[in-house]
């Protein structure tokens, strides 16, 4: 058994899952010679960045009443346009979606995206990574996990994040 639980590791939009780099000092001087290891886990990425099938809706105004836009079970009306590929956004030269029309008109965008993890091999824990100009909030089935740049409380379709640059911050999960 390691000294510490597997870990998880990203870049852009993604979310991969690792093991620590065993061979370091550190992990040396943690470990007895009398430990044997196994076979470590290979690297699981759930969901990459520039990924498409995407869903997004402009935040003209609050998503359709009824079940929460942030639970497996919501259905997008036709205000969701789907299939977009990541990062989305204007103004930034990574974003593979382009909303030219957004600057001066909406100040949020709601997206969503499916994914499934095989059974058995749900991690333990993920480094969430998220690519956001000025801010995100993040829900994994209906529960928020993690805010980046977002003040406390509830937030409605005309919410501003704080100013930030665009900028990818990872958080462990």
């Amino acid at each position: 058994e390691f000294p510490w639980p597997i870990a998880a590791n990203g870049d852009g939009a993604s979310m991969e899952l690792i093991h620590p780099e065993l061979d370091n000092d550190l992990a040396g001087s943690w470990r007895s010679s009398a430990v044997q290891t196994t076979a470590l886990p290979q690297p699981q990425t759930l969901l990459d960045f520039g990924q498409a099938d995407w869903s997004y809706r402009k935040g003209t105004s609050p998503p359709a009443p009824g079940t929460e836009w942030t639970e497996p079970e919501f259905v997008e009306d036709e205000s969701w346009i789907r299939n977009a590929a990541a990062p989305i956004g204007f103004g930034d030269p990574l974003e593979a979606t382009v909303l030219s029309d957004m600057q001066g008109k909406y100040t949020s965008v709601y997206l969503r995206k499916q994914f499934t993890v095989a059974a058995g091999a749900m991690p333990q824990s993920l480094t969430l990574s998220v690519l956001a100009d000025d801010g995100a909030i993040v829900w994994i089935n209906g529960e928020e996990v993690q805010r980046f740049h977002v003040g406390p409380g509830p937030k409605t379709f005309s919410s501003v994040a704080q100013n930030h640059d665009a900028a990818i911050d990872r958080f462990l999960i």
